[in-house]
Formats: C-alpha cells, structure tokens, sequence
C-alpha cells in the first residue's frame, strides 16, 4: 500500500473515531478489542420529550438513506437480521419494539419509553462493548449503520427521542 493511501486512511479513521463520540475505543480500530468502554450518557440539557419525533417524517428518510438498501435492511428477507426498513414504520415498529435483540437476547431491540434499554439505541452509539459477556458469540461490536460512520449525534438524539417518547408508528 503506498504510503499516501496508508496515511489517507489512518486520517481519515482517526477523524471518524473523533467526530462520532462512540463508547467504545480500539486500541487497534476496527481490528482490535475494545481498550475502554463506556455507556453513552446524554448531556444534562438533553430533552427527551422535545421537540416531538414522528417515525414517519423524522426517522423514515435517515432509516431510507442509512439502512434501506437491500443488502442491509431494504429487503424482506436475506441479510436483514429481521428488521425490514421501508417507507412504512408499521412493520419496522412490529419487528423491532418490544421483540428481543437476536445478539443480545435479554434485551428488546426497542424498549418503547426507555432508550437506554434498547438494543437499537446501542448500536447508534457504539457502546455495545458494555454487553459483550451477555451477547451471543461474545460480541456485540458492530455498530450501525454498520461500514460506516456512526451517525451524528444529532440524528442519534432523533431516535433516542423518538423511543422515549414511546416508539410509535406515527
């Protein structure tokens, strides 16, 4: 690999690593255990109940840009994990609240009411590696949207609103 690329790559790693505030460091990114893990913890000023989310106008579009593909969550079957991600929250709702993670079974995928006890909402932050010895295969590292970086955190509080303001299909 030449040494521009090499370089190119580790910036713009280091970059991703910085822009996404995730719980969990690398000692070898990407390759290597977590070297430290913390749950995410919004910021004291954090309102989960406003402003108001609507799976359909707030969540829908970023779901379709980031996880709608058919080689992620776009299909109804194949690669999906059995989530089907579409225009209608309907079916994304019926799979995902309430019903277990499949790694880390002891926990819903979304807890309605409670981000903090939804498997989904860990995967947005990267801090998953705080379950690692409960989820299945030992590991539930692979953050979403997964290959890419992690959302903003902007776009994370939209679902962690959204959550906590019940999970509805609205």
């Amino acid at each position: 690999m030449n040494a521009r690329l090499l370089f190119a790559s580790a910036l713009f790693a280091a970059a991703a690593g910085l822009a996404i505030g995730s719980g969990c460091t690398s000692s070898d990114p990407g390759t290597g255990p977590p070297s430290s893990c913390a749950e995410y913890t919004p910021p004291a000023t954090f309102d989960a109940q406003n402003p108001k989310i609507s799976f359909k106008n707030d969540l829908a579009p970023m779901f379709e840009a980031s996880c709608g593909f058919t080689s992620c969550h776009g299909a109804l079957t194949g690669a999906n994990n059995g989530l089907y991600v579409g225009k209608d929250g309907a079916r994304f709702v019926k799979e995902a609240v309430s019903q277990p993670a499949l790694q880390l079974t002891s926990m819903p995928f979304v807890t309605a009411g409670d981000p903090k006890k939804s498997y989904f909402m860990h995967k947005l932050d990267n801090d998953l590696c705080v379950f690692d010895k409960q989820c299945g295969g030992g590991s539930c590292l692979d953050p979403m949207p997964q290959g890419a970086p992690l959302w903003s955190v902007e776009d994370r509080d939209k679902v962690r609103r959204w959550i906590a303001q019940g999970a509805q299909n609205n």
